[in-house]
């Protein structure tokens, strides 16, 4: 999935489009509800068009109290957070091939962070090359 995802936003990249990306409240809401279907994501997208088109169905959502909207953000962010720590936790006791690699490489390969920096400094500066101009 994560691989299908930075595949997707570098070629909408290169074609002058927005990158697309999961987005992490997704994991919390599944976490705290259980529920995964794809029913359910149809449903919540109809109603999020409506919010868009229709004043009166995103008065609404603007009705909503704060202390529910903070609950509900709460909650969420908690379970993406348990679930980050449990995705460090299992990743942290697996590859052992890693112990062959001299430890900068090793960083670079097996660090998400550290790879998705060299590489966004890397393709801007590829991209940014100063163009060769003719002299007059």
């Amino acid at each position: 999935g994560i691989f299908a995802e930075g595949l997707g936003s570098a070629l909408a990249a290169c074609f002058g489009g927005l990158p697309c990306t999961s987005y992490t409240q997704n994991i919390g809401i599944i976490a705290a509800t259980r529920v995964a279907s794809r029913v359910v994501v149809q449903v919540a997208a109809i109603f999020l068009l409506l919010y868009g088109l229709s004043p009166k169905f995103g008065a609404l959502l603007v009705a909503m109290p704060r202390p529910v909207l903070g609950g509900v953000f709460i909650l969420v962010c908690g379970m993406i957070a348990v679930s980050g720590i449990r995705l460090l936790a299992t990743a942290l006791l697996g590859p052992e091939w890693l112990d062959s690699v001299p430890p900068l490489a090793g960083l670079v390969v097996a660090n998400p962070v550290v790879l998705a920096v060299l590489l966004g400094v890397g393709l801007h500066a590829i991209l940014n090359l100063p163009a060769s101009r003719p002299s007059s």
